[in-house]
C-alpha cells in the first residue's frame, strides 16, 4: 500500500485529532520523536556506563582491598547483562520498515511491546542488583549482616527505590498497555480497509 493511498484510507476512517490533524500524521510525528528519544537514551546509557564503570574500575585499581575489586567485577557484570538485555529487547525498534502508515503503526506497536518487556527487565535487574549489593555488603562490611538493615546509604537508597520502582512500573505498564491496545485496534482497522479496497 503506498503512502498516499494509506493516508486517504485513514482519513476515510474519520480518525482525526481535536485540532483537525489526521491520526496518521500524528503517528508519523510521534514515531520520529520517539526515535530521537531512543537515540538520546542510548547516548545517556553510554555516558552512565563510562562514568559508573570507570569509577568502580578506578576505585578497584587504586584500592588495596579485595572488596573494591569484587564490587567492580559485580558492577561490570551488571552493566554487561543490562546492555545485552536492553539491546536484545530494542531489536527491530529503530526504524520503520517502510514509509506507509502501516509500517509506522508496526514500529509503534513493536516499541510498545519492547517498552513493556524493558520495564519488566528493569525491575528484575534492580532487584537482582540490590540482592547482590546486600550480599556483598553483608560479606565484606565490618557490621556484617546489619548492613542489610540500612546502615549503608547505598543500601538505604536501594530499599527506598523498591516501592518507587514498583509503583512507577505499574503506572508505566498500564499506560503502555492501553496505548498498545489502541495501536493494535488501529492496525486492524487499517488491514480491514486494505481488504475492502482490494479487487
Amino acid at each position: 500500500m503506498n503512502s498516499n493511498t494509506d493516508l486517504d484510507k485513514w482519513r476515510e476512517l474519520g480518525q482525526t485529532e481535536p485540532h483537525g490533524r489526521s491520526v496518521a500524521a500524528e503517528l508519523r510525528e510521534r514515531v520520529v520523536r520517539e526515535g530521537r528519544r531512543q537515540t538520546t537514551r542510548l547516548l545517556a546509557s553510554v555516558l552512565v556506563t563510562v562514568v559508573i564503570g570507570g569509577w568502580v574500575a578506578a576505585r578497584a585499581v587504586g584500592s588495596a582491598g579485595a572488596d573494591d575489586v569484587v564490587f567492580a567485577v559485580e558492577a561490570w557484570l551488571f552493566i554487561a547483562i543490562s546492555w545485552a538485555g536492553s539491546l536484545w529487547i530494542d531489536r527491530g525498534t529503530w526504524q520503520p520498515l517502510g514509509d506507509s502508515t502501516t509500517a509506522f503503526l508496526d514500529i509503534a506497536i513493536r516499541r510498545c511491546r519492547s517498552a513493556l518487556k524493558a520495564v519488566r527487565f528493569a525491575v528484575v535487574m534492580y532487584l537482582v542488583q540490590l540482592a547482590a549489593i546486600l550480599f556483598l555488603k553483608g560479606l565484606y562490611s565490618p557490621g556484617g549482616p546489619a548492613m542489610i538493615l540500612g546502615a549503608s546509604p547505598v543500601v538505604l537508597f536501594g530499599w527506598i527505590g523498591v516501592p518507587l520502582l514498583v509503583a512507577a512500573s505499574v503506572w508505566f505498564t498500564r499506560r503502555k498497555t492501553t496505548e498498545l491496545h489502541r495501536l493494535i485496534t488501529l492496525r486492524q482497522e487499517c488491514v480491514q480497509l486494505d481488504d475492502h479496497g482490494s479487487p
